[in-house]
């Protein structure tokens, strides 16, 4: 989420791709106008709530028919600069719309995280459209801890398990951003219960095809009548189809020897 003091603001206003350009000196951020204003609306929201600390302040969010507008992203900088000293940033930032249920379970294995190291929860996440229950059939950044970042939204973090060299579960240093309004299912790798599905959810469904003509990679996954990927034989197409359904929760774990090796390679 973008936050920038007026000094520092270049916003030039991108009504094609509905998107706030953000000139920082260095480079450029974009930020679309509904995240801006869904943003902007919750963040009132979150504060307005805690009544007792607000010393009778009412922080006003942007209307609709401001989204796209310098008004709404003023309002967004505004609301955040309270945000960021607000009781209300002292709890986990999800992204407007997601489920009641989904938020308890992150909050849950977080917290677990923290207590319990290498015991914890290791997570399974399944994401797609949430208005009509349609897996995104993700492969990567799937499976993991969770934690939380710092800042002033301190948003979910999905952390890599590794494996250490004494056999033990470790983790990578840090994670990325879960997308948490678009999580459709949720299972728990250690004991494979399925702690969530999305009421719409829809198990993704499959085809194989044997392609002669591609010698090296003949056996082609599809999906609603796209080839979605190609293996060299059929045990390597049914394992990809187990994980994508949710069959196996999980695949071999990296080892911290192997992640440390892989960080040095892309710096």
């Amino acid at each position: 989420m973008p936050c920038s003091t007026k000094k520092q603001m270049n916003i030039t206003i991108n009504k094609e791709r509905r998107l706030y350009v953000i000139g920082t000196g260095g480079g450029f951020s974009c930020f679309g106008f509904d995240n801006c204003y869904r943003d902007a609306v919750a963040m009132a929201s979150q504060m307005n709530a805690l009544r007792s600390v607000n010393n009778g302040l009412e922080y006003v969010a942007p209307t609709i028919d401001e989204i796209g507008t310098m008004a709404c992203y003023e309002a967004y900088e505004h609301l955040a600069s309270h945000f960021a000293k607000h009781p209300a940033s002292k709890k986990t930032w999800f992204i407007p719309g997601t489920a009641s249920r989904v938020k308890t379970i992150l909050e849950d294995a977080r917290k677990d995280a923290y207590c319990n190291a290498n015991r914890a929860s290791i997570l399974r996440l399944f994401f797609g459209d949430t208005e009509t229950g349609r897996d995104s059939c993700e492969e990567n950044d799937t499976v993991g801890f969770i934690g939380r970042s710092t800042g002033t939204m301190k948003v979910p973090l999905l952390i890599e398990p590794l494996r250490s060299d004494r056999g033990d579960l470790s983790s990578a240093d840090g994670g990325g951003q879960i997308l948490t309004n678009c999580i459709l299912r949720i299972i728990e790798v250690n004991t494979g219960i399925e702690l969530y599905r999305h009421p719409k959810y829809q198990l993704p469904a499959f085809t194989v095809h044997v392609n002669e003509a591609a010698q090296a990679y003949p056996i082609e996954v599809g999906r609603e009548g796209q080839t979605q990927a190609r293996f060299p034989g059929h045990d390597e197409a049914g394992e990809y189809m187990a994980f994508l359904q949710g069959y196996r929760a999980v695949r071999p774990f990296r080892s911290v020897t192997e992640y440390n090796r892989e960080m040095r390679e892309a710096a």
